[in-house]
Formats: C-alpha cells, sequence, structure tokens
C-alpha cells in the first residue's frame, strides 16, 4: 500500500503563533486588549486590515502590545479609544468605506493619508469634536446628526463633487440647532467643487451656498451657532 505525506509549508505555522492573523478581522479572542473593551480594539484592528497596516510607516504596537493606548497615533482616555490620528503617512492605503469607529471616538484626523471609499454610512458618534479626513479620496458624507461638541469638520481637497459638497452643508445645516461648541467650523474647499447657488441670504435657503450664508449669518434669526463655512470660490 502507497504512503501518503502530508507536507506543511514553514510559513503556514506562523498563524498559530501569530496573536492576530493578518487577514480579514479577527474574531473575538484574537486579541485580547489589557487597557480598553474588546470591541474598540477588533474596530482599531479592522482599520489595520484595510489600509495595510503592515505597511505604515509607523504601526509601532499594533497587533503586538497588548495596551492599546500605546499603538502608534491612538488615545485611550478612562479606558475606552478616544482618538485616531495617522496623519500625513501616505501608506495608511485602503477603502475604508465600510469601517466602523469605536463608539467613543472623539477625534479622527487622517489628513494626507491614502485612503478612499465612500462614507455615506458613516454615523459619527455624539463625542465626535475633530473630523479631519482632508486630502484623501473619501466621497459622499457622514451622518453628523448626534455630534453636539463637534469643533471641526474638514473635508477639504478630497475632490468631492458639487452634490456631495451640498450634501455637507446641508447636513450642518439641518442640525444646527444641535450644536454646542462656540465655533465651529466645516472646511470643504481645496480641490472640492463648489457648493450650488449663490452665496446670499434666502429664507429658508434652499441651495448650497444659501446655506452656507446662513450658518455663517443667521439672517433668518433662528438663534443658532454659527459656523466658519469654507468652501470652492467663497467671496
Amino acid at each position: 500500500m502507497a504512503e501518503w505525506h502530508i507536507i506543511v509549508p514553514k510559513a503556514s505555522l506562523n498563524l498559530v503563533r501569530d496573536p492576530v492573523f493578518r487577514f480579514g478581522v479577527p474574531s473575538i479572542g484574537e486579541f485580547v486588549p489589557v487597557d480598553v473593551p474588546q470591541e474598540d480594539a477588533n474596530a482599531l484592528i479592522h482599520f489595520y486590515n484595510l489600509t495595510d497596516g503592515d505597511n505604515w510607516t509607523n504601526n509601532t504596537g499594533w497587533l503586538v502590545d497588548t495596551t492599546v493606548g500605546n499603538w502608534f497615533g491612538v488615545t485611550v482616555t478612562d479606558g475606552r479609544v478616544t482618538g485616531l490620528d495617522l496623519s500625513s503617512d501616505t501608506a495608511v492605503y485602503g477603502d475604508i468605506g465600510d469601517w466602523i469607529m469605536p463608539e467613543m471616538m472623539d477625534s479622527l484626523s487622517l489628513e494626507r493619508t491614502s485612503v478612499h471609499g465612500d462614507i455615506s454610512e458613516w454615523v459619527l458618534g455624539k463625542w465626535m469634536r475633530i473630523f479631519n479626513l482632508s486630502f484623501t479620496g473619501i466621497f459622499g458624507y457622514a451622518d453628523i446628526s448626534a455630534c453636539v461638541g463637534i469643533e471641526i469638520i474638514n473635508v477639504s481637497d478630497c475632490g468631492l463633487d458639487q452634490p456631495d459638497v451640498d450634501k455637507w452643508i446641508q447636513s450642518v445645516y439641518n442640525n444646527r440647532m444641535n450644536f454646542e461648541h462656540p465655533t465651529p467650523r466645516l472646511n470643504a474647499g481645496g480641490t472640492n467643487a463648489a457648493p450650488s447657488g449663490t452665496y446670499q441670504a434666502a429664507c429658508p435657503p434652499d441651495v448650497g451656498q444659501e446655506q452656507a450664508y446662513e450658518l455663517e449669518n443667521d439672517s433668518c434669526g433662528d438663534g443658532f451657532i454659527v459656523w466658519g463655512v469654507d468652501f470652492t470660490g467663497h467671496p
């Protein structure tokens, strides 16, 4: 009778020792953090896998150090992930449209990275203060209705078309009575298309530039905290 031998490539054995698989989203238990909830760590691991984390310019600590607060670019506050800042690392590359960020995030800065994708399904949590995806390849717009403390939304220089720019302005305008920060700002200029219409007073405003004017001036007397709005072609 012939004998059969199964040869297991040596490289495949590394998967057994690796604390987190380097493909797909790791299941619960593949990585166990010591300083944050499992779901916060899983959200960051998902982002790492979506954006080719193995090849980032700096991925110190990621998927290795069980203290997530030691991961490069990550902020942990009171046992929750509250910030991610990987700005200017062009090696952070991938479609992040399907990413769901940690629940308590209050700051996301991916400016001048190579991320891209449709973020129209994103819902920003009520803690979000700083949202900076400028100079990236994202498109669409996020739900900001819960972001009562938002300070800055920066989606400049993303090559957004006019409908997307209008939607960002409209989203801020529609939720204008909810925001509490004294000097909020929306930056949607640079390489983005200009919003629709003419920058002028209108009650109610119907198009993008009219809504931007109203956000900056409250000419209709609604009594909300006025915004600074930057857009391509702003007078």
